[in-house]
């Protein structure tokens, strides 16, 4: 598998190399957000740590998506774009749960990545996510998704791979996009206002000065 992919610009880097328990990227629509958080978490994979199995790094992401509808219409082809359906094993139908599973070697071993697609719906969130033990998150278009599916994908990250058998992940966190939400959306109050040690939040700008941006959003 060759993966090639540039970061559409300084802004979209910077949030590629961030480590923070939550990384958020806020743009316009077609800034490339959706692939920027996808290929961050691909190239976390790369830094973790071997198995003391077997050597191979594993990582799971978890990509949680507003509606089904959005998540197989926008979401997931801007994923096959970069890593089609029949690289590794795609399992999951139109409109329903989605696992992609594939294995790269980056140089220095294998790597055994995983893809969890789910949307909320009208579901309550722990019905929704019940059973998805994963390395990481992000959340698609986090604005249209309630607050407590943050709280509880928060509160349920580093479970993959087994410590038992694989040990510890060497690092795991939340990102999401969106575009600029409302004032009285919780991300505002999250991200801008009073936002908790290592919590980031990333701007682009669309031409705009970051700071003009923000005034102009709320």
């Amino acid at each position: 598998m060759k993966i090639e992919w540039n970061s559409p610009g300084p802004v979209s880097g910077a949030f590629m190399d961030a480590r923070n328990d939550v990384d958020a990227l806020m743009g316009p629509i077609g800034a490339g957000k959706t692939t920027t958080n996808l290929f961050k978490h691909m190239t976390l994979a790369t830094e973790g740590l071997p198995s003391p199995a077997d050597g191979v790094r594993r990582y799971r992401l978890g990509v949680v998506r507003d509606t089904y509808r959005e998540l197989w219409s926008s979401t997931i082809p801007s994923w096959w774009k970069r890593v089609p359906p029949d690289t590794g094993e795609w399992t999951g139908g139109h409109d329903q749960p989605a696992v992609h599973r594939i294995r790269f070697d980056d140089g220095r071993g294998l790597i055994e990545y995983e893809v969890w697609f789910r949307a909320i719906g009208e579901q309550a969130v722990e019905a929704a996510l019940r059973g998805v033990e994963v390395t990481s998150w992000y959340l698609n278009e986090a604005d249209l998704l309630a607050p407590g599916v943050f709280i509880y994908c928060r509160s349920r990250m580093g479970r993959f791979p087994d410590k038992s058998l694989h040990g510890e992940p060497a690092y795991y966190c939340t990102t999401m996009d969106f575009n600029a939400p409302a004032i009285d959306n919780y991300l505002y109050l999250l991200l801008v206002e009073a936002p908790p040690p290592k919590f980031n939040l990333f701007v682009q700008p669309s031409g705009f000065d970051p700071q003009k941006l923000l005034s102009r959003c709320w």
